[in-house]
């Protein structure tokens, strides 16, 4: 009668221990034998758990190429966190509807990218061959480039759409007693320190102070800037309208009431200003 070993890899036949048809079965599906051909008694379970290992299945485990694009998809998300820094320098803020989180889109775009190139071949999304070896692989690089170029220039319009600014206000207005800055990003800098955002809305010019806002009506001819204040009724308060001139022109009284004064002979003052 033939003797099976408890594990079931083992028969004796005729005295002489020999491979069973699950042992031959397991050896074609990957098992190696133990690094110890020898085998002191297979009729110990002990020594079953030891006789065969099994080589790691590679299901799952990203190809070459895969971990390729991922490390790609890094390297592009870090570039596009240093656009998104550089372009912030001109006053365009791209991740502008993230509010206050916009101004860490960069370093997070930078995390992201450093997390996906050390990180990429433990995440088996998906499969793609390599780029030196597929036509295939070189269109999915190509279009995740142009996707991402894509993506930078919509942010970019829908910023400037969101950012309602007035061109011709960017820049200094000086009259004797005051010298108003408007920045680019929307940013206020006044020698009275006032205001500290401005923006337009509805043809008028708002300017913040903290959880305040004023509304003014104005207008530019030349190189002079004229400011009324609107009140609560929307009524254009003519008689505290003022001017302030381009630049430093405006610092010193002289040249300010002779451009004033000229501005005025030749009828350029707009008729809802009429300064006391």
């Amino acid at each position: 009668m033939t003797q099976i070993s408890d594990d079931g890899f083992w028969q004796n036949i005729d005295g002489e221990w020999m491979p069973t048809q699950k042992q031959l079965e397991a050896l074609e599906n990957g098992a190696i034998p133990h690094e110890s051909n020898e085998m002191a008694n297979p009729n110990l379970e002990s020594n079953a758990d030891h006789l065969f290992q099994f080589q790691p299945s590679m299901h799952g485990k990203n190809p070459t190429g895969t971990q390729e694009y991922i490390t790609f998809l890094g390297y592009v998300l870090i570039g596009f966190g240093v656009l998104d820094f550089l372009i912030s320098f001109t006053g365009t803020d791209i991740t502008f509807f993230l509010g206050f989180f916009s101004t860490l889109t960069p370093i997070l775009f930078w995390i992201l990218g450093g997390f996906l190139i050390s990180k990429g071949e433990e995440l088996p999304w998906f499969e793609v061959e390599r780029f030196s070896e597929s036509d295939k692989a070189k269109a999915i690089y190509a279009g995740t480039l142009l996707a991402a170029l894509f993506i930078l220039f919509l942010l970019i319009g829908l910023a400037n759409l969101s950012n309602n600014l007035d061109d011709d206000l960017i820049g200094t207005w000086t009259n004797p007693v005051d010298e108003l800055s408007l920045e680019s990003n929307g940013d206020v800098d006044e020698s009275t320190d006032t205001f500290n955002k401005w923006y337009i809305e509805y043809g008028n010019l708002i300017l913040e102070e903290d959880d305040y806002y004023y509304t003014f009506k104005y207008q530019v001819v030349d190189d002079i800037l004229f400011l009324a204040p609107i009140d609560n009724d929307d009524s254009v308060l003519k008689e505290e309208c003022i001017a302030y001139l381009k630049g430093d022109a405006g610092k010193t009284n002289s040249a300010y009431n002779d451009r004033i004064e000229d501005a005025e002979s030749n009828g350029d003052f707009p008729s809802w200003c009429q300064p006391e």
